[in-house]
């Protein structure tokens, strides 16, 4: 996504405008909901990705350096789609945690 122009969302230094989207992979570990009052989620996106190779997919026992996610770094085997909920920003936001 970011070859297409997309960046990573950084919880300690946010700038989002409305409008904005933000792309959450379900099938990832630590995701931070968004707040509701700033966001509404637009879609679910459903997308394949290699059909016999994952990294993080918990049918597949695959949970990259996450045993939470599956016992193996990687299996070799059928692999679901992968998920994505496509979240719009309410309004525009601006936040900077405070590194002490």
């Amino acid at each position: 996504m970011e070859e297409y122009g997309a960046k990573a969302l950084d919880l300690y230094n946010v700038d989002i405008q409305k409008g904005e989207a933000v792309i959450l992979p379900l099938d990832n570990t630590n995701i931070v909901p968004l707040p509701a009052r700033l966001f509404f989620r637009e879609k679910t996106i459903r997308r394949n990705g290699a059909n016999w190779l994952a990294t993080m997919d918990r049918s597949a026992g695959a949970g990259f350096y996450s045993v939470a996610r599956g016992s193996l770094p990687f299996a070799i085997g059928p692999v679901q789609p992968q998920h994505f909920e496509v979240w719009i920003a309410n309004q525009s936001c601006r936040y900077v945690k405070d590194a002490r």
